[in-house]
């Protein structure tokens, strides 16, 4: 009860009730031990109610309660009884002894109450940023946005929450039929703004949706929903909530909305960093990759080339005699080193295909030994003069 007090205190007119009834309770407390001890001064009895009355109620109930007790006791307990009057001076000096002593600790209570309560916010606040951060950074922004949701939802105490980011990301958690009323067109423009509004963004309005039926307009009851911008480059976000109620309008409200929007914001750009710089990465080892091996292909088609041309400026030498069988094997090296050659340039063309996304491999059943034997008949020219058992 007394926690219930604390974190949604009592409004209006029920603060100074709750005074006058606790002093109420306190007089009837001092007339029993007023009948057993006559003599004695019982007016602080009525401190621990201005305290109560201070804690749970402010500063201003807490003066109202001080002076409800310094009367009350006046009336019921200071002689003549049931008057105001006071025949002995001696009362007086304690009856306004006791009054400023109420309204001092009545103001020392409630300053105590207001840095305690604010104090408690405070760590309301710090722990929800923390379980906003902590959903944001431990998951993937699909998921943590989700998350953020379903923790606005409850600190606000909204019926529905939605996140979303431009086109490309969206989550949302609440009543159904409230995130289907949010889905529609405009809802989102429309939306009354939280939160400071950044430049050139216009502010809120009212949003009342309406459904067509049996060809006449039938007003539903009107749902209200509020937008906070999500800063987010380059796209549009919002965290948008219904329906609107009062508790969104509290300013501490609005700054954790802020606070979390921000956050989301924050964990979307650095997404999206993250995966620029994976992608940067990813290039560069590739270009590191192209240049190694276009660098041990050029060797490779040098060798080859090398041979050819040595074997054909050989066959063009008119001063020299050739045998027919030097002309073979130098016709046999030109033929050999062709075809490696060509073998060479069409692993290139398979590379420059696999890389541009043109040949698609299909993985499929195959006999190893049928495989090896394949092999083994396309490359017996160059096998021939080397044994080979299988």
């Amino acid at each position: 009860m007394i926690e219930r007090f604390w974190v949604h205190p009592p409004r209006g007119i029920l603060r100074f009730v709750l005074g006058g009834g606790l002093v109420a309770v306190a007089s009837l407390l001092v007339a029993l031990l007023h009948s057993v001890l006559p003599d004695v001064n019982l007016a602080v009895a009525y401190l621990p109610v201005v305290m109560v009355v201070a804690v749970l109620a402010g500063a201003t109930p807490a003066l109202v309660t001080s002076v409800l007790a310094f009367l009350a006791y006046d009336f019921f307990f200071v002689v003549p009884y049931f008057t105001l009057t006071v025949s002995d001076s001696e009362e007086w000096v304690n009856l306004f002894a006791f009054l400023v002593i109420a309204v001092a600790t009545g103001q020392l209570a409630s300053i105590a109450r207001t840095r305690a309560l604010q104090a408690t916010r405070n760590e309301r606040d710090v722990t929800t940023q923390f379980r906003l951060v902590r959903a944001l950074t431990e998951q993937t922004v699909s998921e943590g946005m989700t998350a953020a949701a379903q923790i606005l939802a409850e600190e606000t105490g909204t019926a529905a929450v939605a996140i979303r980011i431009g086109q490309s990301a969206e989550a949302s958690v609440g009543t159904e039929s409230v995130l289907a009323q949010m889905a529609a067109p405009n809802v989102v423009r429309d939306a009354m703004l939280l939160g400071r509004p950044d430049e050139g963004v216009p502010g809120g309005r009212w949003v009342r949706p309406r459904r067509q039926a049996l060809g006449r307009a039938t007003p539903e009851r009107a749902v209200h929903f509020a937008r906070v911008r999500i800063p987010v480059d380059g796209e549009e976000g919002w965290v948008v909530l219904g329906p609107v109620h009062e508790g969104l309008r509290d300013a501490r409200t609005q700054r954790l909305l802020v606070t979390a929007a921000t956050l989301i914001g924050t964990a979307v750009s650095r997404e999206r960093l993250t995966r620029e710089a994976n992608e940067a990465v990813v290039l560069r080892v590739a270009e590191r990759l192209r240049r190694a091996m276009l660098n041990a292909v050029s060797h490779d088609l040098r060798s080859p080339l090398s041979s050819i041309i040595a074997s054909a400026e050989s066959l063009l030498q008119t001063d020299v005699e050739w045998s027919d069988e030097e002309r073979r094997e130098f016709l046999e090296a030109i033929t050999s080193e062709g075809r490696r050659l060509a073998r060479m340039v069409d692993h290139l063309l398979d590379y420059s295909r696999i890389e541009s996304g043109s040949l698609h491999l299909t993985p499929a059943w195959v006999d190893p030994g049928e495989l090896v034997l394949e092999v083994i008949r396309r490359e017996t020219p160059l096998l021939a003069q080397h044994p080979l058992t299988v």
